[in-house]
């Protein structure tokens, strides 16, 4: 199920094909929802679960945060409840079934598909939420605005939720150290990780990095401990859609012994801490930039312990709070 996901992400990596998917389409929905005429109760029922399931659905497709934004998901799910109950409104007096036609039929299949499909997806990116190890308390490591999380959450369980743990064999070789690695990106008011609409225009993500909220943006110290390894130098490369396979400048922290923190994707020559150097929670460490495997400026961020034999990742919580996908920190 992995590599069909992985399929159509990458068919989805245009900026008009999302477009039309992420807000045209549902929008469309949500209209003819409430417009309508349903000779049934149950035909409107499987309508709006159907509609409902591939709404809920688009907060785990990827891409979604360069498209529409972060807050244009919860618009349209709003929407959708308010034409829902117009709709059920507008049939109180109508049978609950009714004859079978042609075009019931032609409603109520594609409607059953998109319940068990789109169910499974929601069902998918939720089931990241859960987990059974021991959390790690840490500071955010972010000041000044709106932060989402756009990859988060137990990878094992989950691959829409957190594609970290297959990252590299898309389901044949877990990667036990990335199992909750955690990808975040800054917002603007509008919801959106950049200030232009040139994506609109270039089918591609903006190339000019300072035009992303989070670029440059200062990185704090999420925990008291020794820096354990430094990497700087490394070029800030433009944003684009096809990963690329690069070094990242970062910071590793070493904690409580036997628990480290990494954090990467920092901006070049920004880094103000040095290996061997304490550091505490808080602490100015260099800022946010678009270095190594990166697709747009945004801090990854993953918490390890070596138990003596391997190095294995542990959840984070910031401030009592599990950073999972479509959560969005305000600071």
């Amino acid at each position: 199920m992995n590599g069909i996901f992985e399929f159509v992400g990458n068919c989805l990596k245009s900026t008009y094909v999302e477009l039309f998917l992420y807000l045209v389409l549902p929008a469309f929905l949500t209209l003819w929802l409430w417009k309508s005429k349903n000779r049934s109760k149950f035909g409107l029922l499987i309508k709006t679960a159907g509609i409902g399931t591939f709404i809920l659905a688009l907060f785990w497709v990827p891409y979604r945060e360069t498209s529409i934004g972060y807050y244009t998901n919860y618009i349209l799910l709003m929407l959708f409840l308010a034409a829902a109950v117009m709709a059920f409104m507008k049939v109180r007096g109508v049978r609950f079934f009714d004859v079978i036609t042609i075009k019931g039929i032609a409603i109520v299949v594609p409607g059953i598909i998109s319940i068990l499909f789109m169910g499974y997806v929601s069902i998918n990116g939720i089931s990241g939420f859960f987990y059974d190890e021991k959390p790690i308390e840490m500071m955010f490591p972010l000041k000044n605005g709106a932060y989402a999380v756009i990859q988060g959450g137990n990878g094992a369980s989950s691959y829409l939720a957190n594609y970290h743990y297959y990252a590299w064999g898309f389901g044949t070789e877990e990667d036990t150290l990335n199992k909750f690695s955690t990808d975040i990106v800054k917002l603007n008011k509008l919801g959106f990780c950049f200030n232009t609409l040139s994506f609109l225009f270039n089918n591609d993500l903006p190339k000019d990095l300072s035009k992303y909220e989070m670029f440059s943006e200062p990185l704090y110290s999420p925990c008291e401990g020794e820096v354990w390894s430094v990497e700087d130098g490394n070029e800030d490369l433009k944003p684009s859609k096809n990963e690329i396979y690069a070094p990242s400048n970062n910071v590793v922290i070493k904690f409580n012994e036997n628990y480290y923190v990494a954090l990467h994707h920092l901006k070049r020559d920004s880094i103000k801490v040095a290996a061997g150097d304490k550091v505490k929670q808080g602490q100015l460490l260099g800022e946010i930039g678009n270095s190594g495997n990166t697709t747009i400026p945004h801090l990854h961020i993953q918490v390890w312990k070596n138990d003596g034999t391997n190095y294995i990742g542990v959840p984070i919580h910031f401030n009592g709070s599990f950073p999972v996908k479509n959560k969005v920190y305000f600071k």
